[in-house]
């Protein structure tokens, strides 16, 4: 009997046609995922915990539970039509629950070892309990260094914007917010007065030279260290412990008729030190401490993807200030498979999300309720997107074909996009090529793909736009930037990265004959080739065809806009 064989190790690429079902198979049970995460709930609805953690929240880019009851439906499909007769894993958990829901029929070749799983899970949650300690330790003693001064005013209601502070967010102590840029452009000085952001740090590890760039910088910041206490980062710290006090409680968990028992134990094991978690009592106990020191806070508007910092602070702030407002932004286009993003009813009725949900687009206030059609959504200005609604020159700009490389944020992806594209190389020629990198990925990682296929030379400090500018072909993955590109009339490569469901930031009522999804080398090769072949003609009748409207996804920065969406404007414009 010939042997059909589904390579499921973690280093293991799917041939095209098994990922294909694979992506189909995640848009068939999302629904169901969220109804059993919210039934998972039920028994820890009011520990804060639990509500903080990435299985609670259903943050898929961290957990993997969602990803592997694909594949066990991915087996299940493919050895009833008799595509597979033997699977491999290296997974102990993946392991156990095929034992328990397959007969013996399907051979499975079990590469895992105990000892490795149990190293590699201590490794990892060792290391981010080292990066928390180390975190922790310098927020809590810097501030008696480097003394961070405010110009809050505790006698006056404030407006609190939070915002995310990347390592190359400033730029001679002038802050370069990437989340709201032009927001403060529609405000008064007087308005400015009472607006301040609430930073959270990501990727940060020199903490003495963000400090003193705080310290510097002329921009309004609610530092928290200047109101945290010792006390607030133990409880944080030790989180984990607690979590691991309910390890017991997980048995019998069933999805559909397929246990899942040992698959939700994997996940919690791997995410019981959470930097993400943590943050989020961090962020839940300063609330509590703005509180007890007097700060009036009239609204409270959240960079929101439904985080467990999103959760930590509203809980916070519907116990200390019951009548704040609180607006949630979802600033950035994601894909359907990103599921945690998307509310829940269980959500909603549990007083775990915002007062409003802010969208940048009309078009996608429908798809963010997709689970909970009762929430209450309206239109913020797309301040990250303001560049595309300015009409530009459909002519190339350089006589030879330039390619713009997007890497996502996710190691997984920019990896398989880096390496491929090294292959590409090979088979393709007289090309520019650019590479523009995420601010939120890991630098020395990037550096060393880059480095291993010959690819350093092509990165660029151009910003988005001004590369989608010099481009005639981009190339990325789960990033916003798909989106930017296609609405930028741009021909867009979506990569997969070859072993998990794709993450498809573009919506699909957006049927665009400028962007194609490949799997495999020769998928981007060909689409390489084909796009390289038209003329400046065929790229405008391409543009010309695609069925979008780009102000239905982009709304515009206006006075009016920001002020509503700041709450200086008494009217209110709701998109319910």
């Amino acid at each position: 009997m010939k042997k059909n064989i589904l390579d499921l190790s973690s280093n293991s690429i799917l041939p095209k046609e098994f990922l294909l079902i694979l992506d189909d198979i995640a848009d068939e049970i999302r629904p169901n995922y969220v109804d059993f995460i919210s039934d998972l709930n039920l028994k820890y609805i009011n520990d804060i915990d639990w509500i903080l953690t990435d299985l609670s929240g259903r943050n898929t880019l961290n957990c993997t539970l969602f990803e592997n009851i694909c594949k066990l439906e991915l087996i299940k499909r493919l050895s009833s039509n008799n595509q597979i007769n033997e699977v491999i894993t290296n997974d102990l958990f993946f392991y156990k629950s095929f034992v328990k829901n397959f007969d013996n029929k399907l051979i499975i070749r079990n590469k895992s070892n105990i000892i490795l799983k149990f190293s590699k899970t201590l490794k990892q949650n060792s290391t981010k309990l080292f990066a928390l300690l180390y975190n922790y330790t310098i927020r809590f003693l810097l501030p008696k260094f480097i003394i961070l001064k405010s110009s809050l005013d505790k006698n006056k209601p404030v407006i609190i914007l939070e915002s995310i502070i990347y390592e190359n967010s400033f730029d001679n102590f002038v802050f370069k917010d990437r989340h709201y840029p032009g927001l403060l452009e529609n405000t008064t000085e007087t308005e400015k007065s009472t607006i301040f952001i609430l930073p959270y740090y990501y990727g940060i590890w020199d903490f003495f030279k963000l400090f003193k760039k705080l310290k510097k910088t002329k921009t309004n910041f609610l530092i928290p260290e200047n109101f945290l206490k010792f006390s607030d980062y133990y409880y944080a710290f030790f989180s984990f412990f607690r979590l691991s006090r309910k390890i017991k409680k997980i048995k019998n968990i069933k999805f559909n008729t397929i246990d899942v028992t040992d698959l939700v134990l994997d996940s919690y094991y791997k995410n019981i030190i959470s930097i993400g978690s943590c943050e989020g009592i961090i962020r839940n106990r300063l609330i509590k401490r703005l509180k007890s020191k007097g700060v009036k806070i009239k609204k409270f508007i959240q960079w929101f993807e439904n985080q467990p910092i999103n959760k930590g602070t509203i809980i916070s702030l519907k116990t200390h200030y019951p009548n704040t407002k609180i607006t949630g932004h979802i600033g950035i286009f994601t894909s359907p498979n990103v599921i945690g993003l998307y509310p829940s009813k269980q959500e909603l009725d549990c007083d775990l999300l915002p007062d409003e949900i802010a969208v940048i687009g009309k078009n996608l206030a429908s798809l963010i309720k997709v689970y909970c059609p009762d929430l209450k959504t309206l239109l913020s200005p797309a301040f990250r997107f303001q560049d595309l609604l300015i009409p530009k020159s459909s002519n190339r700009l350089s006589k030879k074909f330039t390619i713009l490389i997007i890497l996502p944020i996710f190691k997984i992806d920019y990896t398989m996009i880096l390496n491929l594209f090294g292959l590409v190389n090979t088979q393709i020629s007289d090309y520019n090529l650019l590479i523009k990198t995420h601010p939120g990925s890991n630098h020395n990682f990037v550096s060393k793909i880059l480095s291993d296929n010959n690819l350093t030379d092509y990165i660029t400090n151009k910003n988005v736009q001004d590369a989608l500018a010099s481009s005639n072909l981009v190339i990325t993955s789960a990033s916003s930037s798909a989106l930017e590109s296609v609405f930028s009339g741009k021909p867009t490569l979506l990569i997969s990265n070859g072993s998990s469901v794709l993450k498809n930031p573009i919506p699909s009522n957006i049927s665009s004959n400028l962007y194609s999804v490949c799997y495999n080398l020769d998928d981007i090769v060909n689409k390489i080739k084909y796009f390289m072949s038209l003329s400046n003609q065929q790229i405008i009748d391409l543009q010309k065809l695609s069925n979008f409207n780009i102000t239905d996804y982009i709304e515009p920065n206006t006075l009016s806009a920001t002020q509503i969406f700041l709450g200086l404007d008494k009217s209110v414009v709701n998109n319910e």
